[in-house]
């Protein structure tokens, strides 16, 4: 079936775009294809030009709004962030946008709008880019065409740009993409958790939580919302929603409390269990999956629970088809990836692990004696909960990163073995020389990369590097 591509903007010739990375780039793609004028700026002198499109005049070392009435953002001048709020450069747009002069939009917003078809969103702070992989691969498996895109992944603009029209776009939305005013809509929508996160930019942490809620206020009769029920915070959300005539789906390894519409869990035998979806699935055992861990498990009942909330799911789902489709799926890289085996010992790649939360279920996803490679940007979040893992878990931890001098003077008198290395193949020598026969050499940050990478990706390319040049002897 054809997609139309609808414009959400036929009230406006000229739009700016600010920021002219990954999302902004995609997002003066979609727009050249929407037959826009283009304004696109961006604060920095890009490496290498961007390449010529017709109607698009570029402009470096300072966001320009031109003579367009309507703004995209880059993901990193998120409005509500205290640094972009009081940024003088920036405070003339934001005045037109109170005044109503300018309509302001993020990319994954534009494209959505853009799109004619249903939207399954995924957020939340720790598993929303695994689970958003396992919803495109389970719906691909049912043989639905779907398109994974969204934070981790390309922008939604890069693909309706080129003329992409899938039957259900898969979108991971992050806490950045989403501000007060949206117009963001999906018809189901996954929420995995809330834990700290972005406080170096949040001014609060309920700031941060109130934008991951905001994928929610939108939502009404007819739409789904799907919870992680062991988070009583989300479990306090279940009423409104409910009121709004949301159905309101809880997932837990341990059971569900009482009042969701559905539920998904695991059975004593540990077999996934469904209940208030209509679509038929054959449910495999814990044992029968290629990925590890309990967080994986969760985005499992996850990922169930909302591709059978689709329409489509409903019709298409076959119980051989949902084994297959979940019992194929590998995982992501950079998450909990075993990366080599030398001389009995297992080199993992956590890369993904960009908070203290997610390290921590890292860290327990492994049964083994662990040596311990974290650290990189301080993201003003409490080491407690690594801490308290390392001290029972680690038999040596190598710190790098902005963080370490914070991480060290927190740490003194905590850990047993610790040092410092200044790069990643310092820190994976390092890490070896204190491997024991069993071990797991686990690179667990806890923190961002931009310290020392140009993303998490990069960070866990190089430890990987670094690791496969170890010598066999």
């Amino acid at each position: 079936m054809t997609r139309a591509l609808r414009d959400p903007l036929s009230a406006h010739r000229t739009v700016a775009v600010f920021g002219l990375g990954s999302a902004g780039a995609a997002a003066v793609k979609l727009l050249v294809a929407l037959g826009k004028e283009v304004v696109a700026s961006d604060a920095k002198a890009p490496a290498k030009p961007h390449a010529a499109l017709p109607g698009v005049r570029y402009s470096y070392g300072a966001n320009e709004l031109g003579e367009a009435t309507a703004v995209v953002l880059s993901p990193g001048l998120n409005p509500s962030w205290p640094e972009n709020r009081d940024n003088p450069t920036l405070q003339p747009v934001w005045a037109k946008w109170a005044a109503g002069e300018v309509e302001v939009w993020s990319e994954i917003e534009l494209a959505a709008a853009c799109f004619d078809g249903p939207v399954l969103s995924i957020g939340g702070t720790d598993g929303k880019s695994t689970t958003a992989a396992l919803c495109a691969h389970l719906l691909k498996g049912w043989g639905i065409d779907a398109c994974l895109a969204g934070n981790s992944w390309l922008p939604f603009s890069h693909y309706l740009a080129d003329g992409l029209r899938p039957e259900v776009a898969v979108l991971e939305v992050s806490a950045f993409q989403l501000w007060p005013g949206h117009r963001f809509h999906a018809p189901v929508s996954i929420l995995t958790n809330i834990a700290p996160d972005h406080l170096d930019h949040f001014e609060k942490e309920q700031d941060y939580i109130d934008a991951k809620r905001e994928v929610f206020v939108h939502q009404g009769a007819g739409d789904t919302a799907v919870l992680f029920a062991d988070d009583a915070r989300l479990q306090g959300w279940r009423p409104a929603l409910q009121a709004a005539g949301v159905k309101v789906l809880g997932y837990g390894l341990e059971g569900v409390p009482d009042g969701f519409d559905g539920e998904a869990k695991l059975s004593a035998e540990g077999h996934f269990a469904v209940q208030g979806v209509e679509a038929s699935m054959g449910l495999p055992a814990v044992d029968d999956l290629m990925i590890l861990g309990s967080h994986n498990h969760k985005n499992v009942l996850a990922a169930m629970l909302a591709c059978g909330s689709l329409a489509m799911g409903r019709e298409r789902a076959t119980p051989e088809a949902t084994r297959r489709a979940l019992q194929s799926f590998g995982g992501l890289p950079h998450r909990v990836e075993l990366i080599r085996k030398l001389r009995g010992v297992r080199y993992v790649n956590d890369s993904k692990a960009t908070n203290v939360h997610a390290s921590v279920a890292g860290l327990r996803s492994l049964a083994a004696r662990l040596v311990v490679i974290t650290g990189g940007v301080d993201k003003n979040l409490e080491l407690d909960p690594i801490l308290v893992e390392l001290e029972t878990r680690a038999r040596h931890v190598v710190v790098i990163g902005q963080i370490a001098d914070r991480f060290v003077a927190e740490a003194t008198g905590r850990l047993g073995s610790l040092e410092r290395a200044s790069t990643m193949e310092e820190a994976v020598a390092m890490a070896a020389a204190a491997a024991q026969e069993g071990d797991v050499v686990l690179l667990s940050p806890a923190c961002s990369s931009f310290d020392m990478f140009r993303g998490f990706e990069h960070r866990g390319d190089v430890f990987a590097a670094a690791v496969r040049a170890l010598p066999e002897g």
